[in-house]
């Protein structure tokens, strides 16, 4: 018998948004490239970072950087 359901909408239970920013940052820092605040503030709370929306932050990359990179990577 089901006593509990949890319910975690997007960072309710769990802060995860500072954790992402910082491995994005990470991974700028790699290309040279750096990942501000003001630009990383259309990701938060949408879900994702590469669906391009609100935020594609591999998109946001290859304009910094003038070529593109491995998504996959």
């Amino acid at each position: 018998m089901i006593r509990a359901l949890l319910f975690d909408f997007g960072g309710v239970v769990v802060d995860t948004e500072v954790a992402h920013y910082r491995s994005w940052q990470a991974i700028y820092s790699e290309h040279g490239a750096d990942l501000s605040v003001a630009d990383w503030l259309p990701a938060i709370g949408s879900g994702s970072s590469t669906s391009g929306r609100p935020f594609d932050a591999v998109t946001h990359l290859e304009r910094l950087i003038g070529r593109a990179v491995d998504r996959e990577d």
